[in-house]
């Protein structure tokens, strides 16, 4: 899938357990195939991790790893999306589409970076949802952070619906890093969403 550069947007997200966030914006330049119309990113140089990833994470700036000291191990981070007028905003159907985009850096086979994107009901009437997925593993390994971000010929994010007249949904992110040997290098830097035109 290709990846783009963006322009500056911020999208203000909240952990799950409490932590101090850094949000920046990431820079955007014209993107191909994918052309982005509009949306918010972010990048928190902390998150919340889970409890049982707190004695085998590290940051090392605005980058998470698995600590390097360790041979293997597996980081949970997680996030609360919360609502903005970026996010509100319907995309057009045959025009655009939502994508869910990652800055990950992934060095070979014992490396791993997965991003799920949920949506659960408040209103009790559907369970938790899976609506946006992300895994390095189906792109080339590198000793660089990538960014990837799809076009709408791949498959794209639904519309978000926060209030109750569209179902009424709450959003959150899980962000696993997987060293599955000694050499193995995941990271994470950045996770975004946005609103990108047909091609």
């Amino acid at each position: 899938m290709p990846s783009a550069k963006y322009k500056n947007h911020h999208f203000h997200i909240q952990g799950m357990l409490p932590a101090l966030l850094l949000f920046a914006s990431v820079g955007i330049a014209e993107p191909s195939p994918a052309q982005v119309l509009r949306g918010q990113s972010w990048a928190a140089s902390t998150a919340s991790v889970d409890e049982g990833s707190i004695p085998k994470y590290e940051f090392v700036g605005t980058d998470a790893f698995v600590r390097s000291s360790l041979p293997t191990g597996h980081v949970l981070l997680r996030y609360n999306v919360v609502p903005t007028n970026e996010l509100e905003m319907p995309a057009t159907p045959g025009i655009e589409c939502w994508q869910l985009g990652v800055d990950f850096l992934d060095n070979g086979s014992g490396a791993r970076v997965q991003v799920n994107l949920y949506a659960q009901s408040v209103g009790g009437v559907e369970s938790k949802k899976l609506i946006g997925t992300f895994d390095s593993n189906l792109f080339p390994p590198s000793t660089s952070f990538q960014k990837s971000f799809p076009g709408c010929n791949a498959r794209t994010l639904p519309n978000f619906c926060f209030v109750s007249s569209c179902g009424g949904f709450v959003y959150y992110i899980d962000a696993y890093l997987t060293k599955s040997a000694s050499g193995g290098t995941p990271g994470l830097r950045a996770i975004w969403v946005a609103i990108v035109g047909e091609q």
